[in-house]
């Protein structure tokens, strides 16, 4: 008889980590999405059936939906806006996702290079509902890591 498959994982086998201005920022993170922006590319060559395809890849896009406890993302996303109209040196980001999923193949993942806080959301919620805060983000690079330390 084959073995029962491993169950699929889910968000509650999701860390997130966001790291600004060499300090963690806690954030209660309810979905996120990471996706690549990329160039596409294709060229006909003569007696050729078909073009060649090529991809380019930009950047990444990251986009985090959360609850909050208290306002410290927020204080965290003026800091780096204060920063900004300071014309300081841009403060350090970086961003880990660690997965550990039911079959306990534990994973880690960053984001990490330049990390621009795009137009990010601080919103009211009704009077029984979740305070939301949506943060999107660009990254130049995202890739999986060992370990995070």
């Amino acid at each position: 008889m084959p073995a029962d498959p491993a169950p699929f994982y889910a968000g509650l086998h999701c860390h997130i980590l966001f790291i600004v201005d060499n300090a963690k920022v806690d954030a209660s993170v309810q979905k996120w999405s990471i996706k690549p922006d990329v160039t596409k590319a294709n060229d006909g060559i003569n007696g050729e059936t078909r073009d060649r395809l090529a991809r380019y890849t930009n950047y990444f896009t990251l986009n985090f939906n959360i609850l909050q406890t208290d306002t410290k993302l927020l204080e965290a996303m003026l800091k780096d806006i204060d920063n900004e109209d300071a014309a300081g040196f841009p403060l350090e980001k970086s961003l880990g996702i660690i997965i550990t999923p039911p079959n306990g193949r534990k994973r880690a993942f960053e984001a990490f290079g330049q990390i621009c806080i795009d137009d990010w959301e601080w919103a009211s919620a009704g009077r029984t509902e979740r305070a939301p805060f949506t943060l999107p983000m660009r990254s130049q690079q995202f890739k999986e890591r060992s370990t995070f330390g």
